[in-house]
């Protein structure tokens, strides 16, 4: 008996090249990072953060620093005065003998603003020289192939983020100065004093300012505006780390949306080279930003860490 084996025609692969439409490749389909984040250092620069100038410019080679500027005259009286509230502070709880975990608290709390509003001079100093390096690694994403794939562009996804974390800490901060407010109202109607309202008020909330500078209404105001300027700082960290990671993570989500637009298909040895290469981009542009915002990334976790222990500490009390 004879039998016949048939034999089936080899599988096709299917190769597809990617397009190279020159007008896709000349209009940019996003903005870039240095773009996304000029409102951030913005309203940073509102509370005597980040001393640069030329942020809403572009190119990024725009962008300049200088010592003689309002904006770096403005965060050095900044860091001087806060300097001056916490070795008040440190002097008046020496002289009462009264160191415990709530004031270490508040000590660890200024020493924290003041290294951060130190760190953002420094980079601000070293921004421009970052973000031109920051811009030409991230060139290529802003071009065909490689599109933005969300429904959100970045600037928009940045700023929505941003101000969404920066209300939230306006609104606890406010909610804190009213039941400070309320409590004073209280400690004003049922117990004797000499003093008017604003003056017993500062005094319960900032008597070791008081006590070595004589209460007037200016320095009431100006009081407050510093211990805004300071919680803003405090929030303003993570905030900006966070802006940061959602530039480098929407680099790399265009790059994991290109290989999956392949579809498992092949694709020719040139694209793959250009993809190692893409990658390898973006690989040391992160190692070299980690160089430059290490500091300020340690000091985020490090006073986030700490301030959870006391809030749970306090919990378990």
């Amino acid at each position: 008996m004879i039998s016949f084996e048939v034999v089936s025609p080899p599988k096709k692969k299917t190769i597809v090249v990617q397009e190279t439409n020159p007008q896709l490749r000349t209009t940019p389909n996003g903005c870039t990072t240095h773009e996304a984040l000029a409102p951030i250092i913005f309203v940073g620069q509102l509370f005597s953060l980040f001393p640069i100038s030329g942020y809403f410019r572009t190119p990024a080679t725009m962008l300049k620093f200088t010592f003689k500027s309002i904006h770096f005259a403005y965060g050095y009286f900044t860091v001087f005065i806060m300097c001056a509230i916490i070795s008040m502070f440190v002097a008046y709880r020496i002289q009462r003998g009264t160191i415990g975990l709530g004031a270490t608290a508040t000590c660890i709390y200024y020493a924290v603003i003041i290294t951060a509003m130190v760190e953002f001079i420094i980079l601000a100093r070293n921004w421009p020289s970052i973000m031109q390096r920051w811009t030409d690694d991230e060139h290529i994403f802003l071009f065909y192939p490689y599109e933005t794939g969300q429904c959100l562009r970045l600037e928009s996804l940045v700023k929505r983020v941003a101000f969404t974390m920066i209300f939230f800490a306006f609104v606890e901060d406010t909610i804190n100065f009213i039941s400070a407010y309320q409590l004073n109202v209280v400690h004003m109607k049922y117990c004797t004093h000499a003093t008017d309202f604003w003056r017993n008020f500062f005094r319960r909330e900032h008597a070791y300012i008081l006590r070595f500078i004589p209460y007037h209404p200016v320095l009431g105001a100006s009081i407050e505006i510093m211990m805004r300027v300071a919680k803003f700082t405090w929030h303003y960290i993570d905030v900006f780390i966070i802006c940061v990671s959602l530039a480098l993570q929407r680099r790399f989500q265009q790059y994991n949306d290109r290989i999956r637009s392949f579809n498992g298909n092949q694709q020719p040895e040139e694209v793959w080279r250009a993809l190692r290469l893409d990658f390898l981009q973006l690989s040391e542009l992160v190692t070299y930003l980690d160089t430059k915002l290490s500091r300020i990334i340690l000091l985020s976790c490090a006073n986030d860490m700490f301030f959870i222990s006391v809030q749970l500490y306090n919990i378990f009390e």
